[in-house]
């Protein structure tokens, strides 16, 4: 984050107000970078508005959980634009991560022309309505819709994640047929009927890439950052972590070691974990805690953070491949819409 603003304030002011390129890279940056404020303003620099960098700024809003802003831009925007496939998908997106915006959702889902409604739009739409806990629903949706959703990736994970997170177990075995090729789905199933998964399973994720994390940390007491790059490592022998990991372990379930071989992928000493404590250790108290990581967030892990951000009052910052998590006081901004 600190590095996009060293950057956007290397180039002159002049060069932005007169370059459509940059404004529009700018906005896109900032937007992922969780500037919001800032790509918001540049967005409105632009003489022209055009798709992409508006797509760009819904997304910004959709991964930090404000829909409202999302739906409040759209509305906006919408009579000097014919929007295409990616400002739907990202408006519905940013009604699913809000968790409240259904009717609004449903009324933008009717005037999607029928040319932009894909699977992945589609997705967006049963995820709104999962998420929400209307199942029948869904079932009406998808029954509707078999043409563009049948058997497509999109559809069955947005389901069944939603099923996972709300620990509906009946309605994720009824679709377990559909999602019972995927290594990560099969593994979460097994999570959530308290099951073993295969050993082709375990074996899948032992042998797969480990997770990268990374958190930027204050040099000194200018403005310098260095950022720190952790790997999942369930062996990790470093004592200083080891002893604030044991500390929290104390205090805190969601830390602890389990038992079998499922909870250990999980929940071993994984490289956000690491980078939390990294920064604990480096940073005075209240600092907020920066971070990015490769790959989703599992359940016990956000639980494990939130409590970790009221046990040691602090804010901390997550960016994942999915969205953006602000732990507060031992709650989360997605309101465990993730």
């Amino acid at each position: 984050m600190h590095q996009a603003e060293y950057i956007h304030r290397l180039i002159p002011s002049h060069m932005i107000e007169n370059n459509l390129l940059l404004i529009r890279g700018l906005i896109d940056m900032h937007s992922n970078c969780l500037h919001l404020t800032e790509a918001h303003r540049l967005f409105n620099l632009l003489e022209q508005k055009d798709n992409n960098s508006l797509a760009s700024l819904l997304h910004g809003y959709a991964i930090n959980g404000h829909g409202q802003q999302a739906l409040n831009l759209f509305e906006k925007v919408k009579s000097e634009l014919i929007f295409n496939e990616q400002v739907y998908k990202e408006i519905l997106r940013a009604c699913a991560f809000t968790g409240d915006l259904v009717d609004e959702a449903r009324g933008i889902y009717q005037t999607i022309p029928d040319t932009y409604k894909t699977s992945q739009v589609a997705a967006a739409m049963v995820s709104i309505l999962t998420r929400a806990s209307l199942f029948d629903q869904v079932e009406s949706f998808i029954h509707q819709n078999k043409p563009r959703l049948q058997k497509t990736y999109h559809l069955w994970s947005a389901v069944f994640m939603v099923c996972y997170h709300a620990k509906n177990v009946e309605y994720a075995k009824s679709i377990y047929d559909e999602i019972i090729d995927d290594p990560l789905l099969s593994l979460l199933f097994a999570d959530m009927t308290n099951s073993l998964p295969s050993n082709e399973i375990i074996n899948y994720f032992r042998q797969e890439k480990p997770g990268i994390c990374w958190t930027e940390i204050k040099h000194d007491d200018k403005s310098n950052y260095i950022i720190h790059e952790f790997q999942d490592n369930p062996l990790s022998e470093n004592s200083e972590l080891n002893i604030v990991i044991n500390e929290l372990k104390s205090v805190d379930v969601h830390w602890k070691t389990f038992e079998n071989d499922l909870k250990e992928l999980f929940c071993g000493h994984t490289a956000t974990r690491l980078a939390i404590v990294k920064n604990l250790i480096s940073t005075p108290p209240n600092t907020t805690i920066r971070l990015a990581k490769t790959k989703s967030t599992c359940h016990l892990c956000h639980e494990g953070i939130k409590q970790l951000s009221l046990l040691k009052k602090r804010d901390i910052i997550l960016r994942d491949n999915i969205r953006v998590h602000h732990f507060h006081n031992g709650k989360c901004s997605c309101r465990d819409q993730f």
